[in-house]
């Protein structure tokens, strides 16, 4: 938990982030959904966090009205 703290948030494009528990797309961590979240209203200083792994995101895309 302690290293999570410590990363930094990863900005992302558009309103919505699926955070799967690793980077490798094809093969998610095991014992961890999928999760989408939201990124409306985040910015760096508060970033959406995945409630299973820790992990942080955001995006700058909500603020010009949101990506088509």
């Amino acid at each position: 938990m302690e290293l999570l703290r410590e990363q930094p948030p990863l900005k992302c494009k558009g309103l919505r982030v699926a955070s799967c528990g690793g980077d490798d797309v094809d093969l998610p961590a095991l014992g961890c959904p999928i999760e989408y979240i939201d990124l409306r209203g985040t910015t760096a200083q508060r970033p959406a966090v995945c409630k299973y792994t820790g992990n942080k995101y955001y995006s700058d895309d909500w603020k010009g009205g949101g990506a088509h």
